[in-house]
């Protein structure tokens, strides 16, 4: 089996034996199992290769097509890149920049065979789009006997189709899988063609949504968050009493901050989104560092030791620890880079929007009493839900969930920092995460709670 799956039968018998013996039914059967979760493996490496090498050539394409100066240039980026990818027998770029007559730039294709697909393209595209269409259209399908099957997608921007983009694949069951990936590139180089052919200017919050589809593509969970995050955000700016302007430009960087500023940089160009984005970063970098000692409690945050950053960027991380953590507004405890004032602020804001209902007994005060008040803290030793770790391991990570930095835990545990980090990064292991605040996050859902 891989997966829920048939993959294959494994059979045997004995020309010797009536019957098959209880041992040799468990070991083929232990076998099997194995076979089927090599299988798995195999098929879940491949998957992840195959992931990394589309989020990589993604992330060069957008930044390749965003810096194209000319229209043929564009072009041999989208051709290039759909062959290394795909790995068909072809790729074109049919452009239209008026009525009369259409640009082809295409790998692959014979000079005869090239004027005739153009010819197939146009007529099946005739009138698809255009400034009276209605809904934008979407990438199709072509089968031609004989001939390999097409990606055919439309670059379609402001209400007209400039042009069809055609990506030939090995077999039609590579279309559900390239199909929004190229989709998401194509509205990326629709938006620069566009602006090359000097029909307008492209407006950055354009460019905003298109990272932000393309987010969803690749990680849904992150996707949710972010539109989750601006939800939030734009309320609790206009309590702070910040611009429209400020607001806007925190609502789009909202919904692009999992992207790293350095590629963000190269497509935003916008001082103003890209300020509160760099300054998150900043911030979430200080937190997997850990709290330096002249910065020990919480009000000293505001310590010269700590870099002083923006509202937007701390507004985004409030915001991306309360979501992390199950709206759990005890995380933002961990916060001590952000001002105390503004996470106070943000509790507030969380306050003012919640709704309690239900019913309230009034008589069994005494009995509410009689527990001693709140319940003792969890111990870390006794999570059932985290992956096995030493119990050193453990120890480890109930001084990171007091917010102890490398350096205090070692001098806790009187051994040296780089033992620490060691620990730190086989506890990172363990249990599939990359930072300290997933880390707690884990800790939180498995039932820790200060």
């Amino acid at each position: 089996m891989r997966e829920n799956d048939l993959d294959g039968v494994l059979f045997g018998g004995s020309v010797t034996e009536p019957a098959l013996s209880r041992c040799m039914q468990s070991f083929v059967q232990a076998f099997a199992a194995g076979w089927s979760s090599r299988i798995t493996l195999e098929a879940v490496r491949d998957d992840r290769n195959t992931n990394f090498t589309r989020l990589s050539t993604f992330v060069e394409t957008c930044s390749a097509i965003n810096h194209a100066q000319d229209v043929k240039r564009l072009s041999y980026i989208l051709v290039d890149m759909s062959l290394n990818l795909v790995e068909g027998p072809f790729s074109c770029v049919v452009l239209k920049p008026s009525d009369q007559k259409v640009q082809l730039v295409s790998r692959g294709l014979g000079r005869q065979q090239a004027e005739r697909y153009v010819k197939g393209v146009a007529a099946r595209w005739s009138g698809r789009g255009g400034a009276g269409g209605a809904n934008e259209p979407e990438p199709g399908l072509h089968e031609e006997l004989g001939a390999a099957p097409a990606l055919e997608c439309p670059l379609y921007y402001q209400n007209e189709l400039l042009g069809v983009w055609c990506i030939a694949l090995k077999e039609a069951g590579q279309y559900g899988l390239y199909r929004d990936y190229m989709s998401i590139v194509a509205q990326a180089a629709s938006s620069v063609l566009y602006r090359l052919w000097d029909k307008g200017r492209v407006d950055r919050g354009d460019a905003v949504q298109l990272l932000n589809r393309a987010l969803g593509y690749w990680d849904s969970y992150a996707h949710e968050m972010t539109h989750e995050a601006q939800q939030l955000a734009v309320p609790f700016a206009r309590t702070l009493k910040l611009g429209e302007a400020e607001i806007k430009h925190l609502g789009e960087a909202c919904l692009v901050y999992p992207y790293s500023p350095s590629f963000l940089s190269d497509i935003l160009r916008s001082p103003e989104q890209m300020e509160p984005i760099a300054h998150f970063h900043a911030i979430t970098r200080l937190l997997e560092e850990g709290k330096p000692a002249s910065a020990s409690s919480a009000s000293s945050a505001s310590s010269s030791s700590v870099p002083a950053f923006g509202v937007g960027g701390q507004v985004i991380a409030i915001l991306y620890f309360y979501l992390q953590f199950n709206r759990d507004l005890q995380a933002l405890d961990q916060l001590w880079p952000v001002s105390p004032e503004l996470r106070a602020a943000f509790r507030a804001f969380c306050d003012s929007r919640e709704v309690v209902e239900g019913e309230i007994s009034l008589g069994g005060e005494e009995e509410a009493d009689s527990s001693g008040g709140e319940p003792p803290a969890t111990n870390i030793a006794k999570l059932n839900d985290l992956p096995p770790l030493s119990s050193r391991e453990r120890e480890v990570l109930g001084h990171v969930l007091q917010g102890k930095s490398n350096r205090e835990i070692a001098e806790k545990l009187v051994i040296s920092e780089h033992t620490v980090k060691n620990h730190m990064t086989n506890i990172f292991q363990k249990l599939g995460v990359t930072d300290r605040a997933q880390a707690i996050a884990l800790a939180y859902k498995s039932g820790w709670n200060r």
